[in-house]
Formats: structure tokens, C-alpha cells, sequence
């Protein structure tokens, strides 16, 4: 089973930015991976992220690039970030797009910008979408602006502080995670997700620790309380409702889980967070 990279953002979108504000309560999300390309600047705190299942720590100003299809969870520390999402369909269709890549490097790419060249074209080009809903149409000088910035040597690539696993390692690994983002609420067995890479259960889940540093069933429960913020902010509905769709028969078993993993009832985030864009981070 393959990983399917979407190619066009919802609504037929060119862009989506959004602001990861450091007061938000959902301070990590776990191993998923990303279906479109994006430029994700630092503004404050310390952000830790695995990018493919290898961890880097960025500190404020640094700027992250993630292709579409990587692998990557995160961790926050008092962190804000800027996070601009990019159709690529989309992109390539721009007068001139073909003389920009956005595929510096491989699949990811972690700088510390030591000119500032990125962050300044950054900052101009997410303030030209902010004042101009049109602004992405006629925005090609920017964009080759940012990617010179990047080729410019102004910057340091930051290096992987844990060892790289093997592409096999990885095929696995996003075959697995598909399967449970395809039956997120349904009760999954340890023999069927072990039987989806061709593993023994008990392989399987040394496996799976490994990769993710948790075991299968207490992912299935962070990815489930995930989901539920996301559908919280998303849509006005009931606990019950949301608890069901996401997989929890038992509706105070999922509270005491929610309150657990984001420190507020379910009831209040939804009360905080609804029609919210701080936290859009599934693309």
C-alpha cells in the first residue's frame, strides 16, 4: 500500500498560511505525513520535529522546508510558527514557476538563516497574501526571491541529531500509518496492522516503538484524540458526536483521554477553538 500525495489544497486553493500560535494547548502532534510542500518559520520558542523518523531541534528565526509525502511529528517549546502550505499543481502553472524548485535537497531542509535573506523574503511574501487575496497570481518574483535565498549560501543546513532509517524502514512504516489513518475509528488488531508489512505481531511492535517511540495502540489513541480537535475546530458538535466518530464507544473514557493529552475538557477546547486557523496543520 502506497502513500497517496494529494495534489491540490481543499477548495482549489493556491496557498494556505496559518499562525501556530505558542498559547495553543496541542503542544506536539505524532508521526503522520505531510500531503503538500511547506515553509515553516520559527517566530519564538524551540521547536523539536522528526522529520522521516530523524529529530532535529530548530530555535527561533530558523526555518524548516518540508516536501510533500515526508514523514514528520513534532514537538513545541513556547514556539510560535508562521507555516505557508503550497499547492503544488498550482504553483507549477505560475508564469516562470519551472525556474523555482521546491525540492531543495531531498524531502526536507532545516536552516538556520545566518543573512536573514529567507526570513525577510518570507515575511514579504506571507504580507502580500495577507493584504491581497489575488497576491499568489502575480507573486513569481518572490517566490524565485526565496528560493535564491535558499541557494544563496546565506544559511546553515542544520544537521540530524538521531541516525537515518533505511527507505524499506520508512515504506513500512507509512503503509502502516495508513491503514490506521483509513480505519481511525474502527478496533484494529495488532495481527492486522502486523500483517500489513508482513511482520509478526511481536516483530511488529518492537518495530513500530522504534519507529515512532510509542507502542501501536497508544499512537491509535493520540492520532483519535488528534482527530477529535481537529473535527472540534472544524465543525459545531457534540462531544458525544465527535467521540463516536473518532472511535470511543465509552464517551467519559474519551473526556478523561482528551482532558489527559490537551489539559481542558473537550467541551472547553471546543468552546476556545472552533472556526480557529491556529491549528490547520494536517496538510
Amino acid at each position: 500500500m502506497e502513500t497517496t500525495v494529494q495534489n491540490e489544497l481543499p477548495g482549489g486553493r493556491p496557498y494556505f498560511y496559518y499562525r501556530l500560535k505558542k498559547d495553543f494547548p496541542i503542544q506536539s502532534r505524532h508521526t503522520h505525513w505531510r500531503s503538500y510542500p511547506q515553509l515553516v518559520h520559527l517566530r519564538d520558542g524551540t521547536l523539536e520535529v522528526w522529520l522521516n523518523c530523524q529529530k532535529y531541534t530548530l530555535s527561533a528565526g530558523d526555518v524548516l522546508y518540508i516536501a510533500a509525502g515526508t514523514l514528520i511529528s513534532w514537538k513545541l517549546a513556547g514556539a510560535e510558527l508562521d507555516v505557508l502550505v503550497f499547492d503544488p499543481a498550482r504553483f507549477m502553472r505560475l508564469p516562470n514557476a519551472q525556474d523555482i524548485t521546491f525540492t531543495p535537497r531531498g524531502s526536507c531542509l532545516c536552516i538556520r538563516d545566518d543573512g536573514q535573506a529567507l526570513v525577510a523574503c518570507l515575511h514579504n511574501f506571507v504580507g502580500g497574501l495577507i493584504l491581497s487575496p489575488r497576491y499568489f497570481d502575480n507573486c513569481a518574483s518572490d517566490l524565485r526571491r526565496i528560493m535564491l535565498a535558499y541557494t544563496a549560501g546565506a544559511y546553515t543546513i542544520l544537521p540530524a541529531e538521531t541516525p537515518a532509517f533505511s527507505a524499506r524502514q520508512l515504506s513500512h512504516l507509512r503503509t502502516v500509518l495508513q491503514l490506521i489513518e483509513s480505519h481511525l475509528s474502527e478496533q484494529m488488531t495488532l495481527d492486522q496492522l502486523a500483517a500489513e508489512i508482513g511482520l509478526s505481531s511481536k516483530y511488529f511492535c518492537r518495530f513500530f516503538q522504534r519507529m515512532t517511540g510509542m507502542t501501536p495502540f497508544t499512537y491509535i489513541n493520540a492520532r483519535r484524540i488528534e482527530q477529535a480537535c481537529d473535527l472540534f475546530i472544524r465543525e459545531k458538535a457534540t462531544v458525544r458526536e465527535i467521540s463516536e466518530r473518532v472511535g470511543y464507544k465509552d464517551i467519559n473514557y474519551f473526556i478523561k483521554t482528551f482532558k489527559r493529552y490537551c489539559g481542558m475538557t473537550p467541551k472547553r477546547f471546543s468552546s476556545h477553538y472552533f472556526g480557529s486557523a491556529e491549528y490547520l496543520s494536517q496538510y
